[in-house]
């Protein structure tokens, strides 16, 4: 059985010397992949941007600024508004995605309560993982 959170939302992405532009985006959590988010953007083109990050970024971002490799997160505010923005770099740049706060941190309490932190190693799909081509291609048989 598959326990999924999802959140819509509006992001906004910044761009240089422009004015932002809004997106509309999701935030994803899977039980069976408890160490796992997904934020897709809905663009235009066919299938969302999809990126993958840990559960335990997005956390830690709602506090204070974390991650020094692709995804990196912090708090921030903008004209009264409470906001955590996400930078997300990629073999194509650097894109800058704001989203409210707020929301992000329901989302995050919201998967909290159907995994919560420490039992994420006993919600993990073992049987896919293994089955993985990653970790199966360097077999004989």
């Amino acid at each position: 059985m598959t326990m999924r959170i999802a959140h819509d939302l509006i992001a906004h992405q910044q761009v240089a010397d422009r004015c932002g532009r809004a997106l509309a985006a999701r935030l994803e959590y899977r039980a069976e992949e408890p160490y796992e988010v997904r934020l897709l953007f809905h663009t235009d083109r066919p299938d969302p941007v999809v990126w993958v990050f840990g559960r335990d970024l997005l956390l830690e971002g709602l506090r204070r600024p974390c991650g020094s490799g692709d995804v990196r997160i912090r708090p921030a505010f903008d004209g009264g508004r409470h906001l955590l923005s996400v930078v997300l770099a990629g073999d194509t740049g650097t894109a800058v995605v704001e989203i409210p706060a707020a929301e992000a941190g329901a989302f995050a309490l919201r998967t909290l309560r159907l995994v919560p932190e420490g039992e994420e190693v006993q919600r993990l799909d073992v049987d896919s993982l293994t089955a993985s081509p990653l970790l199966t291609a360097g077999r004989l048989g």
